[in-house]
């Protein structure tokens, strides 16, 4: 049986959370997810509205190349 659990969030910066929600459009709730990640509106939008040159090269990642070649079978 799968347990119901509950997200507890903390308290954040109204202001902040508002602003997002303002110049993002994004839901209250990932409003406030984002300012307790220290997310502000320009890496939010970066994040939201970004390019695939934004995102980070997979090769870089940790185990990466390990992935890759157990997902292959070659393992």
């Amino acid at each position: 049986m799968i347990k119901k659990k509950r997200w507890r969030l903390c308290e954040g910066d109204r202001e902040k959370e508002n602003i997002l929600i303002r110049e993002l459009g994004v839901n209250p709730i990932v409003a406030k997810l984002m300012v307790n990640r220290h997310i502000d509106v320009d890496e939010g939008r970066q994040f939201l509205q970004g390019t695939l040159s934004d995102l980070l090269d997979p090769f870089t990642f940790k185990g990466y190349g390990r992935g890759c070649f157990a997902s292959s079978g070659n393992n």
